[in-house]
C-alpha cells in the first residue's frame, strides 16, 4: 500500500483556503496545482505555475504554507523551485505498511532487527524477531520506561517504582540505581553514562560501569516530567520539561549551554549528525532548533492536538512526528517539509522508532502498532 500523493500537500492548502482568503473551488484547485508541480511531466509542472500564478497572491500564499517556506521567501520562482524539489523527494521515498500488529504499545525500541514493546506504562518488556514475532523473551517488572545502549549489548529499565536496572545481555551481568518514582532512562551513545529523569527540577546521570552518581542537571521553573537526552557525540545532554522550557547542557562541566525560551516539551530529539534538535510540544507544534547556536530554526504544525513523539531516519533525511488526534508526519530534512501523511491507526502515537538500518519505521499507538517497510530510490 503506497502512500496517496494528494495528502502531501493538500491538507496544508485546505486549510489556508478554509479560512476565508478564497473560496473552496479554489482552495481545492490550488491544492491539485500544488500536487503537479511534484510531478515528473515537465509540461504538467508547467501547467501548474501558470495556474497558481492566475491566482495571484493567495495562490502564492497557499504554496508558501504548503511547502513550510519562510515569510521572507516570496518571489514565486523561488517557491515553484522549493514544491518542484519536494516533489522530486516525495517521488523517491516511498512507506509502505508491512505489519499491524493489532495490539497496543506504550513504547518500542529496537535492537539490530529485534523489537522490544511495552504494552502499558507500568508492564513487562518483550521481545520481537525480525518477523515481529514474540521470542518469549522479556524484562521489567512494572516498567514504564527503558532504553538500550548504543550497540544493543545492555539495557537499561526502571524495575518498579525506586531503582533503574542496568542488565548486560549476555552475561546478565546487573547494576542497580535507586532513583524515586518511574523516570525516563537515557544511555550516553558513548556507553559510559546513563541519565534519568523523572518529575521535578533534576536529571541525574550515572556510570554504567558501576552506577555511581557522576553529575546533577538542575533546570529552573515549574517542576515537570523530565526528559533527558544525550547528544550524538555525548557531550550535550537536552533535558525537555513537560512543563516549562528546555535546557542544553554542557556533560563535563554540568553548566548550562542554551535554554530554548518555549515551553511545554514533549520530546527532544538530535538529528544524527547533532546539528539539529527537534522537539515536539504540547501545543501540536515541533521546533527545530539549531544545537550550536540555540536559535529557533522553524516551527512545523504537527497537524494534531499534540506531538508527543519526534523520531530522525539513522541517514537523517527524515524525521517523522506523530503525537494525539493526527497523522505521523513524515518531513524532509533538507527543506523542514511536509512529504507524507500516514495513518497510525490509533488516536495516540506515543513512540516512533526508525530500525538501525532505515528501513523500518514502527508506531506504537494506544489502539495498535503499525510498521513500514521504506524504500528510497534515491
Amino acid at each position: 500500500m503506497r502512500v496517496h500523493r494528494a495528502s502531501s500537500y493538500a491538507f496544508s492548502s485546505v486549510l489556508l483556503f478554509s479560512t476565508g482568503q478564497a473560496s473552496a473551488q479554489e482552495g481545492a484547485t490550488v491544492a491539485r496545482a500544488i500536487e503537479q508541480l511534484g510531478s515528473e511531466s515537465p509540461a504538467e509542472r508547467a501547467r501548474a505555475r501558470s495556474t497558481i500564478l492566475q491566482l495571484g497572491k493567495p495562490g502564492l500564499d497557499a504554496v508558501r504554507r504548503a511547502i513550510h517556506a519562510p515569510a521572507e521567501v516570496c518571489a514565486a520562482e523561488h517557491l515553484f523551485v522549493i514544491a518542484e524539489e519536494l516533489g522530486r523527494e516525495r517521488r523517491t521515498i516511498h512507506f509502505t505498511l508491512s505489519k499491524d500488529l493489532g495490539e497496543k504499545s506504550w513504547s518500542v525500541a529496537w535492537s539490530g532487527e529485534q523489537l522490544a514493546t511495552l504494552k502499558d506504562p507500568s508492564g513487562i518488556v518483550r521481545i520481537l524477531d525480525a518477523d515481529l514475532k514474540p521470542t518469549g523473551n522479556h524484562f521489567g517488572h512494572h516498567t514504564s520506561y527503558f532504553a538500550y545502549d548504543p550497540k544493543g549489548k545492555s539495557l537499561a529499565y526502571n524495575h518498579g517504582a525506586d531503582e533503574v536496572m542496568l542488565v548486560e545481555c549476555k552475561t546478565d551481568r546487573r547494576v542497580t540505581i535507586p532513583v524515586p518514582d518511574r523516570p525516563r532512562v537515557a544511555w550516553s551513545p558513548d556507553g559510559r553514562h546513563i541519565a534519568t529523569g523523572g518529575y521535578g527540577l533534576c536529571v541525574e546521570m550515572w556510570s554504567v560501569a558501576n552506577g555511581a552518581s557522576v553529575r546533577r542537571f538542575r533546570v529552573q521553573g515549574a517542576e515537570g516530567g523530565l526528559t533527558p537526552v544525550f547528544s550524538p557525540d555525548s557531550k550535550r545532554l537536552v533535558v525537555g520539561n513537560r512543563n516549562d522550557k528546555t535546557y542544553v547542557f554542557d556533560v563535563e562541566s554540568g553548566n548550562v549551554v542554551h535554554v530554548l525560551d518555549r515551553p511545554m516539551t514533549q520530546q527532544p530529539a538530535f538529528s544524527p549528525d547533532g546539528t539539529l534538535l527537534a522537539i515536539g510540544y504540547v501545543d501540536g507544534q515541533i521546533g527545530i532548533w539549531n544545537v550550536a547556536t540555540g536559535r529557533l530554526e522553524k516551527l512545523l504544525d504537527g497537524e494534531g492536538k499534540e506531538v508527543f513523539t519526534v523520531s530522525w531516519s539513522p541517514d537523517g533525511k527524515i524525521l517523522a512526528s506523530a503525537g494525539l488526534s493526527g497523522p505521523i508526519v513524515i518531513w524532509s530534512r533538507q527543506h523542514l517539509a511536509r512529504l507524507h501523511a500516514l495513518d497510525p491507526g490509533s488516536e495516540r502515537t506515543f513512540c516512533l522508532a526508525f530500525r538501525p538500518d532505515g528501513k523500518v519505521l514502527v508506531a506504537a499507538g494506544n489502539q495498535t502498532t503499525r510498521t513500514w517497510t521504506i524504500e528510497s530510490t534515491r
